[in-house]
């Protein structure tokens, strides 16, 4: 029963980390369809990059996920033999989600799209859905 509960919510967050994207996309061509939309993310983007998206806090951000990149590699390089093939997928994964923001972080191409911020927003709830599986493997594999 246990495995069956592990199955299930591994396969949830996954399904919901898969929905994020695709719905960052679907609202991204929304864009070019409806002007309701467009107006909404463009004044919401304007928002938040006035208030929450400055140059400072976006450098920030960027030196403490390279930071994270930074320990998180040198955690799996020295832990490789001890954790489980689960977790380093997990590890991998996480480093993915953290290299994936510094990239939208970084580049200018998803800096000019309208959906911007709520990519950032769906992108870092992925990265801690990430961390959440990490943390449940290990415990169920501790306990």
């Amino acid at each position: 029963m246990k495995k069956i509960i592990n199955i299930f919510f591994y396969s949830l967050v996954k399904i919901i980390q898969i929905a994020l994207m695709v719905g960052m996309y679907i609202l991204q061509k929304l864009t070019h369809k409806s002007a309701g939309v467009n107006h909404h993310l463009y004044y919401r983007k304007i928002q938040y990059s006035s208030k929450y998206f400055t140059d400072v806090n976006i450098l920030t951000v960027k030196i403490i996920l390279i930071v994270a990149v930074i320990i998180l590699l040198y955690y799996l390089i020295k832990n490789i033999k001890k954790t489980n093939k689960l977790q380093t997928i997990e590890l991998g994964l996480i480093l993915w989600w953290l290299i994936l923001i510094i990239l939208v972080l970084s580049l200018s191409y998803f800096n000019d799209l309208l959906v911007y911020p709520y990519l950032i927003l769906a992108e870092f709830i992925a990265l801690g859905l990430e961390i959440i599986i990490y943390l449940w493997s290990s415990r169920n594999d501790g306990g």
